[in-house]
C-alpha cells in the first residue's frame, strides 16, 4: 500500500463517487466544481477537465 505524506497535497481533490461520475460520463468537471464536488487551483482544475471531459455522452442502445 502507498500512502502520501501529510507534507504532500493534491493538486485536486474529489472523493470517489466524484470520479465515479467523471468516469462513467456525460457529467462535466466544471458542473462539479461549482457543486463542490471538487477542488482545486484553477490552473490544476483546468488541467484535470483537460484530462477527463470531452469523452461521448453516455446512452444505452438496447431499447426495451
Amino acid at each position: 500500500m502507498t500512502t502520501a505524506d501529510d507534507a504532500d497535497t493534491a493538486d485536486v481533490e474529489l472523493d470517489v463517487e466524484t470520479l465515479g461520475s467523471l468516469y462513467l460520463g456525460g457529467t462535466a468537471v466544471g458542473d462539479l466544481v461549482d457543486a463542490g464536488r471538487i477542488t482545486g487551483s484553477a490552473d490544476s482544475l483546468a488541467r484535470f477537465s483537460a484530462l477527463t471531459d470531452g469523452g461521448p455522452t453516455p446512452r444505452c442502445a438496447t431499447h426495451f
